[in-house]
């Protein structure tokens, strides 16, 4: 007689939900990703229980101390720091990730594009990539914003632009070791198109690699529009974003410096969660 197999009690957990229970299971990783949602939230809700108006002046009462009434103290025009701090969140909320998907989509195309195809393409596409690689972001960023003018739209592709050449070459390296595997040498024998063996073979396998250099990206990018936004290249006064607030708080670090605390302090959780996210994503899925 031939042995039929038990039925199994408990279904079999998807390897995604095993990895991200793991994830979860990360002190580094759950505490982060509970600093970055909370700033998300924040970024979309504020609005509803702001103690002030963001820029809502008060002449008699300029540089105040945190109290009850201002938990983190006014600024040079009297205006609630906490307020800003918290409506300062959106500029920085929208423009980071806007930033990471335009580069992830420029270079991730490129990177399947030329690590598929190979060959002049590859050489050709590559040799501008190693061009832009070589010159400092920050730079290239200052110079094409003071040419084309400041604008939010400006500044996602001027920043993207500058990191989409760093995904690319990440992407085109995962695609050179996935086509060599046996399942792409068996598309091609069944003559599969270049477009079905990059969009349906190759780049369900090169997710991960995607997914954590997007992580990586938007990182560096809510660094770089604070750095802009610092540098007088981003949102403009009266805007509460933190790197302008940054920038124009400096000059009363003495007399007020929880006008340059708060929203340092912001850009620094962010930066740093976003960065502890990525790198608990990439010890699990490149690993």
């Amino acid at each position: 007689m031939t042995a039929v197999a038990a039925p199994t009690l408990f279904p079999a957990v998807p390897a995604w939900r095993q990895r991200l229970g793991a994830l979860l299971r990360r002190p580094a990783f759950s505490i982060s990703l509970f600093v970055l949602l909370g700033w998300v939230v924040v970024a979309v809700s504020w609005r509803l229980y702001v103690p002030y108006a963001p820029d809502a002046t008060n002449a008699v009462a300029p540089f105040g101390t945190p109290s009850g009434a201002h938990l983190l103290g006014t600024d040079w025009l009297g205006r609630d720091v906490f307020s800003r701090l918290l409506a300062g969140s959106t500029s920085v909320i929208i423009l980071a990730p806007a930033i990471t998907v335009v580069a992830l989509v420029v270079g991730s195309l490129t990177g399947l594009v030329t690590g598929y195809y190979g060959g002049i393409v590859d050489v050709g596409v590559m040799r501008v990539v190693d061009a832009v690689n070589t010159m400092p972001g920050i730079v290239l960023s200052v110079l094409a914003l003071t040419v084309l003018g400041r604008s939010d739209l400006v500044l996602v592709l001027v920043i993207a632009g500058g990191f989409a050449p760093l995904v690319a070459r990440t992407v085109r390296a995962s695609v050179l070791a996935e086509r060599e595997r046996d399942y792409v040498d068996a598309a091609r024998l069944r003559q599969e198109k270049g477009a079905y063996m990059i969009g349906v073979e190759i780049l369900p396998n090169v997710m991960p690699t995607i997914l954590v250099e997007g992580a990586i990206r938007l990182g560096y990018a809510v660094f770089a529009v604070a750095t802009l936004s610092f540098l007088g290249l981003g949102p403009q006064q009266p805007s509460p974003d933190w790197g302008l607030t940054v920038s124009l708080g400096v000059q009363y670090v003495q007399n007020a410096p929880w006008i340059l605390l708060a929203p340092s302090v912001a850009i620094a959780s962010l930066v740093i969660s976003v960065n502890l996210v990525a790198d608990e994503l990439r010890r699990e899925f490149l690993h």
